[in-house]
């Protein structure tokens, strides 16, 4: 996939009612001029019972190959992508049932963010209101930025852990800061 909706490499399969082959295409380059995408140098097979027939094509024209919006969505990466876009390319993918696994954790990584800042600032308020005589400024400091970071590297973690194990995309995003939100009410408590 290059810029300006160009494609190499292409392979296009035709299946029938029976999902029996029917025929391929192989593409040496397509390129989108709308509303039409242009291929060039096309090997067509076509499937018939026992036999198959073969026919070269220097220039041909399709409308339908893909839908030239899907082509902004696999040259970013998944975690550049807004919300909606991560949404509709993750209609796509399992529409054509794909794997989608890092799109959803994406995906639910974007909307479990607003909660994850709300987190932080409860794993902050124990060291605010905390007792000013049980250790100083600095060393609370410190904890608390170390505290942040270990948040952050065991979201991440987890959440490629959980993709690589097959756990449940909404379980990998959510658990890290549910874990640590239950961590910074219980640390509220104890001040309190």
């Amino acid at each position: 996939v290059y810029p300006d909706a160009v494609l190499t490499g292409v392979e296009v399969y035709s299946f029938d009612e029976n999902h029996e082959l029917t025929k391929s295409l192989k593409i040496e380059r397509a390129t989108y001029q709308e509303p039409v995408w242009q291929l060039e140098k096309v090997t067509e097979t076509v499937f018939q019972q026992r036999t198959f027939k073969q026919f070269y094509y220097p220039v041909m024209e399709r409308n339908k190959l893909v839908q030239p919006e899907m082509l902004d969505t696999l040259s970013v990466k998944e975690q550049d992508l807004s919300l909606l876009a991560l949404y509709r390319y993750l209609q796509h993918l399992n529409e054509n049932q794909l794997d989608a696994s890092k799109y959803e954790l994406a995906f639910w990584m974007k909307v479990i963010k607003p909660f994850s800042v709300i987190i932080m600032l409860l794993i902050a308020l124990p060291f605010v209101f905390g007792s000013l005589r049980s250790s100083s400024m600095g060393h609370r400091l410190l904890v608390g930025v170390l505290l942040g970071l270990g948040f952050h590297m065991f979201n991440q973690a987890l959440n490629y852990v959980g993709v690589g194990y097959g756990l449940n995309a909404v379980i990998s995003a959510v658990l890290p800061s549910l874990l640590f939100a239950i961590a910074a009410i219980w640390a509220i408590k104890r001040i309190y």
